[in-house]
């Protein structure tokens, strides 16, 4: 393989990883979170967000289809249930102004309650969910069809694209605000609920295709 060919396999794997993680368009939508937070803070959450993310990735790509096989589940099962959690989430955001999002500051420290939750479900599912672990499995499937050092070699070609998408997570998440606090509150408001609506529509269409695999397998 050829430095090329490599640098087109990094390329592949971004480009495949990039719209199931969608960087931007979920740090508009789980703005909310981070509502009154400095831009210090902000920075340091997203940089775990980003850290979190590549964990969860690097884990399925090397240990999912061993996890799935261990546990007895398959991936349509995996992406119906991140398909729930995801709607969970939206409905939250919809009907009750995100959730508990607004009861942080009279639990105690924002900046320290809002730290527990970003594993779940910021990072888990919302940011890396079962959208990329599927697109992960495929990845890492295919580089288990070849020699030991052609796997090594292919995998860390999709080490570097995982790492390239979770840069993108942290600039995103880290900046997101800086658009949004340009508008009125109450256009900020609108924009919420449309993610909000949006996260629950995304929800419903993982859903919807897992049960249309687990009905009708490929």
């Amino acid at each position: 393989m050829t430095f090329a060919t490599y640098i087109q396999n990094v390329l592949i794997g971004f480009i495949a990883l990039f719209p199931v993680i969608n960087p931007i368009g979920n740090a508009f939508a789980l703005n909310p979170y981070f509502s009154g937070v400095s831009r210090r803070e902000r920075k340091a959450m997203a940089l775990r967000i980003a850290l979190y993310c590549f964990y969860i990735c690097v884990i399925s790509l090397f240990t999912g289809s061993w996890i799935l096989k261990l546990f007895g589940l398959s991936v349509p099962v995996i992406r119906l249930a991140g398909g729930l959690l995801i709607c969970k989430i939206g409905w939250d955001f919809l009907f009750n102004d995100g959730g508990d999002v607004h009861k942080l500051s009279a639990a105690g420290s924002k900046e320290a309650i809002l730290s527990q939750k970003l594993f779940y479900p910021i990072s888990f599912p919302m940011t890396a969910g079962a959208g990329t672990i599927s697109v992960l499995f495929m990845l890492g499937s295919q580089s288990s069809m070849v020699s030991i050092w052609e796997y090594f070699r292919d995998s860390s070609a999709i080490v570097f694209s995982i790492i390239g998408v979770c840069f993108t997570v942290f600039f995103s998440y880290s900046n997101a605000n800086t658009l949004i606090h340009r508008l009125s509150k109450n256009n900020e408001m609108i924009i919420n609920r449309i993610m909000a609506f949006l996260i629950f529509s995304v929800g419903l269409q993982i859903g919807y295709t897992a049960i249309l695999s687990l009905v009708r397998p490929v």
